[in-house]
């Protein structure tokens, strides 16, 4: 008679069913690791998107009837940002989050393009008046519709009444591990291309592409999107959002601040 303990009862699979199930573990962990942080960091980039559109509008808005002066884009933009960075209730919080984008402003952090009226707009349409380059902004409705200007540039002086700008927001991913891998995967592409966009590289809304030389990462140089996907220690990502509005007040040609 065969005499057998407890032991040749056993499943001869159990060990093995927990070494690969700790093996599967082990599979799966990483990959739902970066979909939750994943998900995470996307929610927070589109809700930073969507104040971008609003302080666009306020921007352009507040440059409406102060003849597209830049420090009045400025001011309409920190008034929409300032959302974003308040996190408690109070005039204190308020004036925290509005000197934190005037020094996001400062920083190079946020641009700002006045996409029209354009230097050929004032010219083809300007006056002057009182030592300023203005286009007229009085009896539009009763002004002559001509188009003017050549090539690219031709427009009426009611279409030069039209303020349209384009704001550029350096925003700071948070989230660890995947703001990394999105700042790594935009750095990679093919050569830069050439024409319009966020800072004339590419299609409106786009971000330039990258090409790896094993050096570096080159782009457009001095864009706004390098030197935003470059900054350390925090991992940023640039976006871009666009306004429209009929101007208020005659526009006053404002030129573009001169590079550092």
């Amino acid at each position: 008679m065969f005499l057998c303990d407890r032991s040749c009862h056993r499943p001869i699979f159990g060990r093995a069913s927990r070494g690969q199930a700790m093996t599967e573990y082990m599979i799966v962990f990483p990959v739902m690791l970066v979909l939750v942080f994943g998900t995470l960091q996307f929610a927070l980039l589109y809700q930073a998107k969507t104040q971008l559109n609003y302080a666009a509008f306020e921007s352009a808005r507040s440059g409406a009837v102060n003849n597209a002066q830049r420090w009045a884009l400025k001011a309409g933009l920190v008034r929409g940002l300032a959302p974003i960075h308040t996190h408690g209730q109070g005039r204190n919080w308020l004036r925290w989050a509005r000197s934190k984008v005037w020094d996001q402003i400062d920083a190079g952090l946020v641009e700002i393009q006045i996409i029209n009226p354009d230097e050929r707009a004032f010219d083809t349409h300007g006056i002057d008046e009182g030592g300023d380059r203005l286009i007229p902004n009085d009896n539009l409705m009763y002004r002559d519709a001509t188009v003017k200007g050549a090539g690219t540039a031709k427009l009426s002086i009611q279409d030069a009444n039209l303020l349209k700008i384009r704001v550029l927001y350096c925003v700071e991913m948070h989230v660890p591990f995947v703001n990394r891998m999105i700042n790594a995967l935009l750095r990679i592409g093919g050569p830069t291309p050439t024409g319009a966009g966020p800072s004339g590289v590419v299609g409106t809304g786009q971000l330039s592409t990258w090409t790896n030389t094993g050096t570096g990462f080159t782009t457009t140089a001095d864009s706004f999107e390098e030197n935003c996907l470059e900054r350390v220690p925090l991992q940023h990502l640039p976006i871009a959002s666009e306004a429209i509005i009929r101007m208020q007040s005659a526009p006053i040609f404002d030129p573009p601040p001169a590079a550092p």
